[in-house]
């Protein structure tokens, strides 16, 4: 079974059962997407890997903290996918990837109550 688009308890744990923190991780995130995104559709074969290895590690960790494990998984795959040089494999799922990062860019945040948004 595929792991879930977001698990708010995970979230919250990760965030030291902060709802406010958490929300701001959800929001923050949100917000970086965008950018990620771009990077991403843009990657081809000529793309220099080291750079953007960089960029999809730093999205790993982005997803750690705000419990999106559907994205966290898939960006895994790609990491370790271009962390040994595969760039076919991280081609082969970047469709799937920017798909994921459009479902998580369509969520609203569960967490407006808490923040008062």
């Amino acid at each position: 079974m595929p792991p879930p688009l977001f698990d708010q308890n995970e979230a919250l744990a990760r965030a030291g059962h902060n709802a406010t923190l958490t929300a701001e991780l959800f929001t923050m995130f949100q917000a970086d997407l965008p950018e990620y995104r771009r990077e991403i559709a843009a990657f081809n074969r000529h793309t220099p890997l080291a750079p953007f290895v960089n960029t999809i590690h730093k999205l790993l960790g982005a997803t750690r903290y705000c419990g999106f494990l559907a994205l966290q998984q898939l960006v895994t795959e790609c990491d370790e996918a271009l962390k040994s040089g595969k760039a076919d494999r991280f081609l082969s799922l970047r469709e799937p990837l920017l798909t994921q990062i459009d479902a998580v860019l369509a969520l609203k945040s569960p967490f407006t109550t808490a923040t008062g948004s």
